[in-house]
């Protein structure tokens, strides 16, 4: 077959694969949006007031997701909408696929580049591409970060890795006769990790994987190197993986990010160990059933012997290890598949104090036992011909259970409240799962039928030290009811000295102060709701997260509405203190004015260019909102001058009735 024919046809196969993807993905594209999407999403258009440019860039430099903002990916958003309201899940989810496919395309890519390393036939090196990127995009691991909205920051991130890659994998060929172009490529493999990073802070795992492909690759099948590649990988690759690991090694040392945790640093590290060989047997061998989004209920290792599967993951971690480095030079494809697998999960899995188990964490991970299984495969069905026929016939069927496997997950995401419902039968202790139950069928149920499924809830959060969150939303429940009492925020108050923090604690109450502000709950007053988020103030398990500022912005927001000037000053200066952002200054200097202390809310509004200009970021977002605050400015000072004529007005009629 000639090189043209054999291009055509892998081009061709792989279309028909690319367009298998999209038929097997496209029912889910009708699915909603769902758990962290809205909080991620729902500030879009916030600052439509300021135009649209301005109202991206303000969305862009305020995301919280994670140490750098992650601005890549929260730009790519507004690819599929402008405004949060009426945004249509299928436009975002469709954008997702896209982007899906684009890495399905850039792992062909680099299986074809690696595969010259590997003593493949031309024929077979694009097979074994075609094959591998087929895997890699139709496996049921993929599913939940595809049709999750939010996970585009993963999607992102591995798109410029993946592009990173092939950057320094192309820049290596051209070494040996073309040096100077050679380091443009290398070089500019450092775009791809600034574009990967800034989309998710994994991205920085490029270093990791080119150094696994480099070592456990390339150089064990005698790539080419020299001495100035040696010096570029110190300095490009390993200088970064040292900063890598003194990082994690710091996360160890600071360790408070624990505190709002159900588990410890070395509780995480034990069980991480089987944690990682679920995913790599859920690689292999998928769920028939696919897999829940949540995991929360997984149970934590305690000591390396509770429970007792815990010490045969650590000595079969340890075992892969070693396989890694003592089989790097015979078996370069396994130690590979396991360096890739390993170096993947650096980030994710070891000391920083994230959730446990999450499946999309595996999204490019996933290559490296992939990798494998297709190259042993090949290495199979060249050897024994009493062998060959066997794996002749395991191959198509292995390729027609994972599609089957996937089209099953993904028609699950078309049907929420039935995938949710699976999700709580195979994960009965998950509190996540079970909120979200609770959220979706909760009022379509009989009254008995949620008693017991919020009964169930809270056994469950107990026993996770969980419970704050479902204490707050079950006062939540009953205030949108116009039940609630304040015996049952009196009972709370003794529920919540034992109830666990969660990073979801502060959010469900401020939709309760929110709710109180709509209906008051039903009967609570505004003294008894102050009453009871000031003793939530003193008690100490719950002040994590944003929690202290939430309490006192409530509090203070109950004191205006109450025409309570001093505290309703003294409770948002407090919360200022704790987050300062110009929303609170503007929200001072209105009531300050509003007060007719028109001088001390022009103050206010001042501190804005003091406070709130420490960095880049920082700036940005103030310069950007500078219309506010001139606006704000421009109104307090009318009504300064409207007061002034007034009192001068009032002082002449004085002096005018007193000659009289």
């Amino acid at each position: 077959m000639t090189t043209r024919t054999n291009n055509l046809l892998t081009t061709s196969l792989f279309t028909i694969i690319l367009l298998v993807t999209v038929a097997l993905y496209w029912p889910g594209l009708n699915s909603p949006f769902i758990f962290d999407d809205i909080p991620n999403l729902n500030s879009m258009g916030k600052y439509n007031d300021l135009g649209a440019w301005r109202d991206m860039v303000l969305f862009i430099l305020q995301g919280d997701s994670g140490p750098t903002g992650r601005p890549v990916s929260l730009a790519s958003f507004y690819l599929d909408d402008i405004n949060w309201q009426g945004a249509s899940a299928a436009d975002f989810k469709y954008t997702n696929l896209m982007i899906h496919l684009l890495n399905g395309v850039l792992i062909f890519w680099v299986s074809l580049k690696t595969a010259a390393y590997l003593d493949f036939s031309d024929t077979h090196k694009h097979l074994f591409a075609l094959l591998t990127a087929t895997l890699w995009l139709l496996h049921p691991v993929q599913i939940n970060t595809v049709l999750y909205v939010v996970q585009r920051m993963t999607q992102l991130s591995t798109l410029f890795i993946l592009a990173g890659v092939l950057c320094y994998l192309h820049g290596r060929e051209l070494l040996p006769q073309k040096p100077e172009k050679a380091w443009l490529w290398l070089i500019g493999g450092g775009l791809g990790l600034l574009l990967a990073v800034f989309s998710k802070e994994n991205g920085i795992l490029l270093v990791v994987y080119v150094l696994a492909i480099e070592y456990f690759l390339l150089r064990p099948r005698k790539a080419y190197t020299n001495k100035p590649l040696n010096t570029g990988l110190y300095i490009l690759a390993w200088l970064p993986f040292l900063v890598i690991l003194a990082y994690l090694g710091r996360a160890a040392l600071n360790n408070s990010g624990y505190a709002s945790r159900p588990f410890t640093l070395g509780e995480r590290l034990l069980t991480e160990t089987r944690i990682l060989w679920d995913y790599l047997s859920n690689i292999l061998l998928p769920n028939l059933k696919g897999n829940s989004l949540f995991h929360d209920d997984y149970v934590i290792s305690t000591s390396w012997t509770s429970p007792p599967e815990t010490l045969p993951a650590i000595i079969g971690m340890i075992a892969l290890v070693g396989i890694m480095f003592i089989y790097r030079m015979r078996q370069p494809v396994l130690a590979f598949a396991i360096a890739w697998f390993l170096g993947g999960h650096l980030i994710e899995s070891t000391t920083i104090s994230l959730e446990l188990y999450f499946e999309h964490r595996n999204y490019l991970p996933l290559y490296g036992p992939i990798f494998a299984i297709i190259y042993y495969t090949f290495r199979l069905l060249e050897g024994s011909k009493k062998i060959r026929p066997v794996m002749s016939l395991a191959l198509p069927v292995y390729f027609t259970l994972i599609l089957l496997i996937s089209y099953q997950g993904v028609q699950q995401w078309t049907h929420p409240v039935q995938m949710i419902t699976r999700w709580a039968e195979d994960h009965p202790k998950s509190q996540r799962t079970l909120e979200a139950l609770d959220v979706l069928i909760g009022d379509n149920i009989s009254p008995l039928a949620r008693k017991q499924l919020q009964d169930g809830l809270l056994k469950v959060s107990r026993e996770n030290n969980t419970s704050s969150y479902l204490e707050f939303r079950n006062l939540l429940l009953l205030c949108k009811a116009g039940d609630l009492t304040n015996l049952d925020l009196m009972n709370s108050l003794n529920a919540f000295q034992t109830a666990g923090f969660i990073a979801a604690t502060p959010q469900v109450y401020a939709d309760l102060m929110v709710q109180w502000f709509s209906n008051k709950c039903g009967y609570i007053t505004a003294t008894q709701i102050l009453n009871f988020s000031e003793k939530l103030s003193e008690i100490d398990n719950l002040m994590h997260g944003k929690i202290s500022q939430l309490l006192h912005y409530w509090q203070a927001e109950v004191h205006a509405s109450q025409g309570n000037l001093e505290q309703t000053m003294f409770h948002h200066e407090a919360a200022y203190r704790i987050s300062p952002n110009l929303n609170s200054l503007l929200q001072q200097a209105i009531y300050l004015s509003s007060a007719g202390l028109h001088e001390l809310a022009i103050e206010k509004l001042t501190q804005a260019n003091t406070d709130l200009c420490s960095d880049i970021r920082s700036c940005l977002i103030l310069k950007m909102r500078q219309s506010h605050i001139n606006n704000l400015t421009t109104t307090i000072k009318k009504r300064q001058e409207q007061q002034k004529k007034a009192d001068n007005n009032a002082q002449t009629i004085h002096h005018t009735a007193s000659k009289k």
